[in-house]
């Protein structure tokens, strides 16, 4: 096997093993399959982080929040809990590592990083979908210890019970399943829009229709409206690819396929269109939830120990509280100070989307930057999550790769 060849199929490997969900439990593939990997990712490091200088300072960040995750423990109201997570987090830092590292090292051999990315995206989303499918059509669930299988059927305003049919595949429970479909999203339409083989471009168009199909079923807010922000890119590439013409095409195309799934539902008697409209209702949103809970207990908490805005409760302070909130979740644990270092160095980073020269990459980064906050309130909890981190690696080598004065070939 090729240098070239083996760095891909790391990636790959690496992405796919998403797709296992909370399979294992503890030993997530993911998290497995990063520590098999972490020979070569000590081996190339160096070599790598010495041509590029963010690899450098994303390790040291890295590193020293683990650390100072050590030091939190002083004062973590759970120490056992805090522990395991900073031995979580050490994981899940080495796989986003390796995300870059591999990626960096494949198009430097004249590659494509993205094209290992998102296949490996794609394969974990096309093994997820077959279970999801027959969870919709047939009301079957894997029987994981602490899912709630029985949540099929839900009360509206006016106390009428009505159907439903979910999909979470291997994960718990729905919302994570969500949240990967949604964090693949980008990189499915990117193998969609930039594969060379039309067998890849037709199966990654019919996986961003099921996903949209899961998305509805389940009722996600947040990905129901990831879905339009990323259909809408969708629509301008065409559009600036194949003028008005394309628009207009690729609009019925999304017209037809949200009439298919209207009449699906009503054939089998799922009023989804009902489950949404009262999930999307704003006072649900904020009033009785968990994020709502979160903050009134971060406002009493800090009042009686201001220093904990500055500081944070610390790593094990999550375990009775899910924020539903990322940016609310690592502020909650690590602090002011923390948060607004990572904040500087996200945007700072994200500033380099303007100097991407080809105006279809362009338009699907933005549209994956104005996605990216509300895929970070979908989810119970996401720094102890494997997907994060792999998601925050494609991400970083989707800029990367683009703004490259090499652009390698797509596969």
């Amino acid at each position: 096997m090729t240098e070239k060849n083996r760095y891909i199929l790391m990636i790959v490997v690496l992405t796919a093993a998403l797709g296992f969900g909370a399979c294992f439990r503890a030993l997530q593939a993911a998290r497995v399959v990063g520590l098999a990997l972490s020979y070569f990712l000590v081996k190339e490091v160096v070599q790598t982080a010495k041509k590029n200088k963010d690899l450098i300072w994303i390790g040291a960040f890295c590193a020293a929040l683990s650390g100072y995750g050590c030091v939190t423990l002083i004062w973590s109201p759970d120490r056992t809990a805090g522990a395991k997570e900073i031995c979580l987090y050490a994981v899940h830092f080495l796989i986003l590592m390796e995300i870059l590292v591999f990626g960096m090292k494949t198009n430097e051999q004249g590659a494509s990083s993205m094209n290992a990315i998102g296949t490996g995206w794609l394969i974990a989303i096309a093994g997820t979908a077959i279970i999801g499918i027959v969870e919709v059509t047939t009301g079957w669930h894997i029987p994981f210890e602490n899912a709630n299988i029985n949540n099929l059927a839900i009360h509206l305003e006016d106390d009428s019970l009505v159907q439903r049919r979910i999909a979470r595949a291997t994960f718990e429970n729905m919302s994570e399943y969500d949240v990967l479909m949604v964090f693949a999203m980008p990189f499915i339409i990117w193998k969609m829009l930039w594969s060379k083989t039309k067998w890849m471009k037709t199966t990654a168009g019919a996986l961003i229709v099921i996903c949209y199909a899961f998305m509805r079923f389940n009722a996600t807010r947040g990905g129901l409206i990831v879905t339009i922000v990323m259909a809408t890119a969708i629509v301008t590439i065409y559009g600036i690819r194949y003028g008005w013409k394309g628009a207009l095409t690729t609009i019925g195309i999304i017209a037809i396929i949200g009439v298919t799934s209207w009449i699906y539902e009503n054939k089998v008697d799922i009023d989804t269109g009902r489950v949404v409209a009262m999930r999307t209702d704003t006072k649900r949103i904020v009033d009785g939830t968990t994020r709502e809970v979160i903050a009134e207990e971060m406002v009493n908490g800090e009042k009686e120990s201001p220093m904990k805005w500055v500081i944070g409760q610390g790593v094990g302070s999550m375990q009775t509280i899910s924020p539903h909130n990322l940016f609310l979740e690592f502020l909650y644990c690590f602090g002011g100070v923390w948060f607004a270092l990572l904040m500087f160095g996200v945007i700072k980073y994200a500033m380099n989307i303007f100097k991407v020269k080809e105006k279809e990459k362009m338009v699907l980064m933005i549209a994956t930057a104005v996605a990216l906050p509300i895929c970070y309130i979908m989810d119970s909890r996401y720094l102890l999550s494997p997907m994060f981190y792999v998601s925050l690696g494609s991400l970083y080598l989707m800029i990367y790769e683009s703004t490259r004065s090499e652009q390698p070939v797509a596969e």
